[in-house]
């Protein structure tokens, strides 16, 4: 499951963050430490800050046509 949301959900979100506002902006608004420490349990989908990259990371889930909700229903897996 790490793997498919890995490779199938947030590469890419954080592909098209890139063709969109450049590589570091993209790192800057979803890391690959950030997407790893995620899908390991250490943080959560609320602790991305400031609220604007929330929303823009929607955004871009939305325009790819990605389920955002697979976000929720994973982290529901990782509560300890």
């Amino acid at each position: 499951m790490q793997l498919l949301l890995k490779n199938d959900f947030w590469a890419p979100i954080q592909q098209k963050l890139s063709e969109d506002y450049g590589t570091y902006t993209a790192r800057y608004l979803l890391s690959n430490g950030w997407v790893n420490k995620w899908l390991n349990g250490e943080v959560k989908w609320k602790d991305i800050q400031p609220a604007y990259k929330q929303t823009l990371l929607k955004e871009t889930c939305t325009s790819l046509g990605k389920d955002f909700s697979l976000v929720e229903a994973y982290e529901q897996t990782c509560i300890t």
